[in-house]
């Protein structure tokens, strides 16, 4: 994540262990998007189900399993608190 001041852009790379569990819950919720929107952009007719078992899901451990300490779950993406917001927003957004 990225953050920009008058002065300069900032990386939001990695929370200190008292900030984790605070910016996990966000992190988590803009990382299925991004991958979501990435995704559609490059293949307009991805369906879900074709999305969740993509490569850009499945072959995205290495920055995932930094911040979850563990590979993207099916569980994560369809969490109602990851889907909820960000999709309830584009649907609003697109309406």
């Amino acid at each position: 994540m990225y953050l920009k001041t008058e002065f300069a852009w900032y990386i939001l790379d990695a929370p200190s262990r008292s900030y984790h569990a605070y910016f996990i819950n966000f992190w988590l919720k803009h990382r299925v998007l991004h991958l979501l929107v990435t995704s559609a952009l490059a293949n307009p007719s991805l369906t879900f189900s074709q999305f969740l078992r993509s490569p850009e899901v499945k072959d995205d451990v290495s920055v995932i399993s930094q911040m979850l300490g563990r590979p993207l779950s099916k569980d994560d993406i369809l969490s109602k608190d990851t889907v909820r917001q960000p999709f309830t927003y584009i649907i609003h957004t697109l309406t």
